[in-house]
């Protein structure tokens, strides 16, 4: 190493065992998407997000965008589709005057400004994370030069584009989160079946891909109006996501969870993340018809009650809250170490 490094005139060879090579995680700020990332987006890696619309894509990386910035991080959207929504980034704790955001014209402008992004050097810090919303609004420039009415007899731009962009700039990258939302879309050519758009470049590039699935309604009993009288009927007042690690170089793959999306309160539900996961991890206990859930704190004071009670136990019990919210974190990073105490053995496939 000595030897090499020398001749090259830099620091071309390291150690394994180097801290730079360990992996460091950047929280979403939801426990379900932590439990399926191992603790976190890993940085200076591509995070696909991908699934149905109004799965939460957006409100998962705004929000990781908030956290991130909470520690004082640089923080990047680049929002070709123009679906920014100021308003709901700082509801989700997010700090615009302390947020980069361009909207490119084209995804040649969009390539040239993502290298810039994650180049650095000791006086020029690169941005430690960039979201790309979407990757299905970006424009190549030979696209947008020809009449809509002339068709296009060049398939597959955006695709090309996006596998010579992604050699490069995973080759400068070293740092930054570049997180990329991806919407699913039907086929073509009749065989069925949905994709991503963009190629496959990203699916391959991507050191985790996450699906969201938009699931069923949570409805509640509300009052409304219904022919000129007010009445009560069940309303919608959320839905529930699926999510799954379907890619996860990182961590064990294949992780599945699930969330609820709170229309009320804009947000993913975290108390229900937080009695989901728990009840998972043994930290709380459902028994009984209608379900009671109960916590042994530190202390050894048991906490319970119905699913209401316990939610509002968890709002109000700040001390609690946080408790489980830790243990639940703590079981989530241990998910990317391998465990130490299995002998695993090869199976030739004999007797």
């Amino acid at each position: 190493m000595a030897r090499v490094n020398a001749q090259m005139g830099s620091e071309l060879l390291t150690l394994a065992s180097d801290p730079r090579w360990k992996i460091e995680r950047i929280p979403s700020g939801s426990l379900v998407i932590d439990r399926v990332t191992a603790g976190g987006f890993p940085r200076g890696r591509h995070i696909e997000l991908y699934g149905d619309y109004h799965g939460c894509k957006s409100t998962v990386a705004y929000r990781t965008l908030a956290l991130a910035q909470s520690r004082g991080e640089v923080c990047v959207v680049i929002d070709p589709e123009g679906s920014f929504d100021e308003a709901y980034f700082q509801f989700l704790g997010g700090d615009l005057d302390n947020l980069l955001i361009r909207r490119p014209k084209t995804a040649e402008e969009f390539i040239k400004l993502l290298m810039l992004l994650v180049q650095h050097d000791d006086e020029n810090p690169a941005a430690d994370v960039v979201l790309v919303d979407s990757v299905a609004a970006l424009l190549p420039q030979e696209e947008l030069a020809k009449d809509v009415e002339e068709g296009d007899d060049r398939t597959a731009g955006r695709a090309r584009m996006m596998s010579r962009m992604l050699r490069r700039v995973t080759s400068q990258n070293d740092h930054t989160l570049i997180l990329w939302t991806n919407q699913l879309i039907d086929k073509v050519g009749g065989y069925g079946g949905t994709t991503t758009p963009g190629g496959r470049a990203l699916k391959h590039y991507a050191s985790v891909r996450i699906e969201f699935k938009r699931l069923d309604r949570n409805k509640k009993k509300r009052k409304t109006v219904k022919k000129g009288k007010i009445v009560e009927a069940d309303t919608p007042v959320g839905h529930w996501v699926a999510v799954r690690a379907e890619k996860q170089k990182t961590a064990r793959p294949e992780i599945e969870a699930m969330f609820l999306f709170d229309y009320e309160r804009s947000r993913i539900d975290r108390e229900y993340e937080i009695i989901h996961l728990g009840v998972l991890d043994g930290l709380i206990t459902a028994t009984g018809k209608p379900t009671r859930y109960v916590y042994e704190d530190s202390d050894g004071q048991e906490w319970g009650g119905t699913e209401a009670n316990f939610r509002k136990l968890l709002r109000d019990n700040t001390e609690m809250r946080e408790e489980l919210e830790w243990a639940i974190a703590e079981n989530s990073k241990a998910i990317g170490v391998p465990p130490e105490d299995e002998d695993v053995e090869a199976d030739d496939g004999e007797e």
